[in-house]
């Protein structure tokens, strides 16, 4: 049975139940407000909100001005009420807020891993909130785990740190899809689903 991982690790759907981990919800009223008030100071609307209830994530990639943007989000992101208590993360044109809970991409990797006793796990992404996916895929190989690859998806506007982090990169969504047709021909069942 497939488990599927959200919010970075602050969900899991196992059998067809949801669990939430401890502390999320106590967080949402202080998210919330933070939002609202970044809302509010985005009077160009270039931010595309997209809320994942114990996480929201801005995207601005179709603005003409990434950086102006971004200069506005951060000095509106000095006077919201509540910040404090939230953990915020820029990545490539995008900022992100969620529960202070120490939860990342590396946490929910190293959950899957354990819970499916996986000898190997392929990571891929895009942002630098991959990038503890794959500083926990790149612990766990050297502590023997499991075999672990990051693979960095690379786009024009790729961070080149993150790019850097991964272990192998490929070139936009079309690689992605012709690497993964590639495994499943060569590797039959190397695309089991966790």
């Amino acid at each position: 049975t497939p488990t599927y991982v959200g919010n970075h690790g602050v969900e899991f759907l196992r059998n067809g139940r949801l669990e939430v981990a401890p502390g999320a919800e106590s967080s949402r009223d202080a998210l919330v407000g933070v939002v609202d008030h970044l809302k509010a100071a985005d009077l160009q609307h270039q931010v595309f909100w997209k809320e994942k209830k114990y996480s929201v994530a801005g995207h601005f990639r179709r603005t003409s001005d990434p950086q102006g943007v971004t200069a506005a989000l951060a000095e509106a992101l000095e006077t919201a009420p509540g910040v404090e208590g939230l953990e915020v993360f820029w990545g490539s044109m995008l900022i992100e807020i969620r529960s202070r809970l120490g939860l990342d991409k590396g946490h929910a990797v190293r959950c899957l891993v354990e819970e499916h006793s996986l000898a190997g796990a392929i990571m891929i992404g895009d942002d630098r909130t991959d990038v503890d996916a794959w500083l926990e895929l790149r612990r766990m190989t050297g502590g023997s785990k499991i075999h672990g690859v990051s693979v960095a998806v690379v786009r024009s506007e790729s961070d080149p740190e993150v790019v850097a982090a991964a272990d192998y990169s490929l070139e936009g969504v079309a690689e992605v899809a012709s690497f993964l047709a590639y495994l499943e021909r060569s590797v039959p069942g190397a695309l089991t689903a966790t």
